[in-house]
């Protein structure tokens, strides 16, 4: 086993605690204490990355806590969930564990599916603004790099890891959560001697023998002998993806600069690429702002037959095509010169949703939320939108104004039990583009699917949007057309 010996530069507390002064987890001013997570496997690197913090508790009074990931794919995966757990408690580390269960398919590596679920469970269960650290050291960026030069990587992709990046995951990344190596730099051999020094335990994860796996071939029959023949080879890597991070970076700055001009907000507030403006740029620049605007939404850089794709069969085809491109969770389709890039929902359209004051409890699909009201009073109703509709997520809100009794007879048909009370029921209904509204005086009875085709909702959305119902009367259409009878008597919002 390689040994390193003592120098200024050898692995120890104040060494981690200046990388993460250089990375902005830990600042000298600050007035608040950030929230650090280490993702703690039971492995060598990251129990040494444990070890780190606590000298940097005792030393410097830095808090933090544990996250341990249970995979589920080694039969010892209960026992090492036993041994970080162990250890935490002799240690006094908050620790949260938690168990997956990962499903395989053919397109994606098990390493890749396993790695989307870890972060997955960052993004749900960490509050916002955490860094995450992780125990990454110099060879696993080799690896990295190897990785993806196999695979074709441009200059993005071969700047592999860095020492601090947003956590790719879109919830993640609302909440502003970071994944931090600050042990990038040092070599295996680094840790495994400060594990000595320390009296360190960790566990051997059995799958990193296993030569099926790209990474592990690797690490056990190629960097031997590219280093056997180069010593210096891991060093000379390390040049080569911090030198290749700042190409990309910078290509990046002056690309973000041209993109800004192309985003338009469009119907509902969907950020969109305007194609028109796309092909009036120089050839070379358009795949690749296609490549940044895919990026910027998804969290995920498409490879070259992704972004051929799209190129090709989306943005290049006739105008009326219902042609899509999916990618990492996200459907890309054009409509009316614009590119879109939406997230992908298996959700079957919503059923209707009731709301009814005669009762609070829920009725098979239907919620009962509103009934007999008062006349004389606003009723607002609000409730948030199921996944399967557009603005999912969102709060829906009706106010019926007392001026609706007396002034909107069409949609008041049940007469008032007394001059104070009325019968009133509202749905929301989906799916009913062939309901009829008028929007305003001018304007005649319209087509739920024709005013949306107007006011440019693409065709394979217009299913999905929320419509207002009162009385069993088409009231509104989202927030973008009320009746116009009603418009003096409801509000409808969406927040």
């Amino acid at each position: 086993m390689s040994t390193v010996s003592q120098s200024a530069t050898a692995l120890n507390p104040l060494h981690l605690y200046r990388s993460l002064q250089d990375l902005n987890v830990i600042t000298a001013d600050s007035t608040t204490q950030p929230s650090i997570v280490v993702a703690l496997s039971g492995g060598l690197d990251s129990m040494v990355m444990l070890r780190l913090m606590l000298e940097l508790r005792y030393q410097y009074q830095v808090s933090f806590s544990a996250i341990h990931i249970n995979h589920g794919l080694s039969e010892n995966a209960d026992d090492w969930q036993s041994f970080v757990t162990q250890y935490c408690q002799i240690n006094d580390i908050e620790l949260s564990c938690h168990q997956l269960v990962l499903e395989k398919t053919a397109q994606r590596s098990l390493e890749q599916i396993a790695r989307d679920a870890r972060y997955a469970v960052f993004a749900d269960s960490l509050p916002v603004g955490t860094f995450v650290l992780t125990g990454h050291h110099l060879l696993d960026q080799v690896e990295t790099f190897m990785m993806r030069l196999s695979r074709g990587s441009g200059s993005k992709g071969l700047s592999a890891m860095r020492p601090c990046a947003d956590l790719p995951n879109s919830m993640g990344q609302s909440k502003q959560i970071r994944l931090v190596r600050p042990l990038l730099s040092l070599s295996k051999a680094e840790l495994i001697q400060y594990a000595k020094q320390e009296f360190l335990d960790w566990i051997e994860d059995e799958s990193n023998a296993c030569l099926d796996f790209d990474r592990n071939f690797i690490r056990h029959k190629v960097s031997p002998t590219l280093t056997e023949r180069w010593p210096h080879m891991a060093s000379a890597i390390k040049t080569t993806t911090d030198l290749l991070s700042r190409e990309s970076d910078l290509l990046s700055l002056y690309l973000q600069q041209d993109l800004s001009g192309l985003i338009e907000n469009r119907v509902f507030g969907f950020e969109c690429l305007n194609l028109a403006k796309l092909a009036q740029l120089n050839t070379l620049k358009q795949p690749e702002l296609v490549r940044l605007f895919i990026a910027n939404h998804t969290t995920r850089t498409p490879s070259r037959n992704v972004l051929t794709e799209v190129m090709t069969t989306v943005i290049n085809s006739k105008e009326d095509s219902q042609a899509l491109v999916e990618f990492s969770g996200y459907s890309l389709r054009q409509y009316r010169g614009y590119l879109y890039c939406l997230k992908l929902t298996s959700e079957a359209v919503p059923q209707t949703l009731t709301l009814d004051t005669r009762s609070n409890e829920p009725n098979s699909n239907e919620l009962m939320l509103g009934g007999l009201v008062a006349a004389d009073k606003t009723q607002t109703y609000s409730q948030e939108l199921p996944s399967g509709s557009l603005f999912a997520g969102k709060t829906f809100s009706i106010s019926v104004l007392p001026s609706f009794f007396k002034e909107c007879h069409r949609f008041n048909q049940v007469e008032a039990d007394s001059e104070k009370n009325a019968e009133l029921l509202v749905q929301v209904k989906w799916g009913q583009i062939v309901g009829k509204i008028q929007p305003n005086v001018k304007s005649g009875n319209k087509k739920v699917s024709e005013l949306l085709k107007q006011k440019g909702c693409p065709a394979w959305l217009r299913e999905r949007m929320p419509n207002v119902y009162i009385n069993n009367q088409l009231a509104a259409v989202g927030e973008i057309a009320v009746a116009f009878e009603l418009q003096p008597h409801i509000k409808v919002q969406l927040d």
